[in-house]
């Protein structure tokens, strides 16, 4: 009897550990969940008042560092404008990745904020002329905030699928609340 009882015992404990170790854990890994934002979220070319719209986005070999940038060219004058962030997901407070919404630009987007609002995302700036594929920049400089917004969507459901991606991803790359 006490062996059948210590099988069960050790039966019950190994089904409980493997239920709540890394084995039962079936969220997306860093690759799927950039790999998503890529092609689900980031893939829609958009005409936006008079303008040509798309979102695009590299990252680290860690997928942990992420430069998401937006082209925006004025249909017709040949001149692609560009601006940038890049920054660690590692320096991103996950309880502040929220949805947005510009009126100006009726466009969706995710915001994101730094964990105790340091200024550690790197924003840029520039312009290509289409036709000569000359890039140069504009007379912005490249500065440092401490929050942005992810890009422009033309669908709210884009944008509020982007928050939630990036919530996970901050998740998984070591992303910290504040503490109060």
């Amino acid at each position: 009897m006490s062996r059948s009882i210590n099988f069960y015992s050790f039966l019950l404990l190994t089904i409980i550990v493997f239920n709540n170790s890394s084995f039962a854990n079936n969220s997306p890994s860093k690759k799927e969940t950039v790999n998503f934002i890529k092609d689900k979220v980031f893939s829609e070319e958009y005409d936006n008042l008079g303008y040509r719209k798309l979102s695009h986005l590299k990252h680290s070999e860690d997928y942990c560092t992420l430069n998401l940038y937006l082209e925006s060219e004025k249909i017709g004058e040949g001149i692609i404008r560009y601006v940038g962030a890049v920054f660690s997901l590692k320096d991103i407070d996950p309880t502040r990745i929220e949805y947005g919404y510009s009126s100006g630009t009726k466009s969706h987007h995710a915001r994101l904020t730094v964990t105790n609002n340091e200024k550690k995302i790197l924003l840029y700036s520039g312009k290509k002329n289409v036709k000569s594929n000359k890039s140069y920049d504009e007379e912005f400089e490249k500065r440092y905030y401490e929050d942005i917004s992810s890009g422009t969507h033309p669908k709210k459901v884009n944008a509020e699928k982007m928050v939630k991606a990036l919530i996970h991803l901050v998740n998984l790359c070591g992303g910290e609340s504040e503490l109060f």
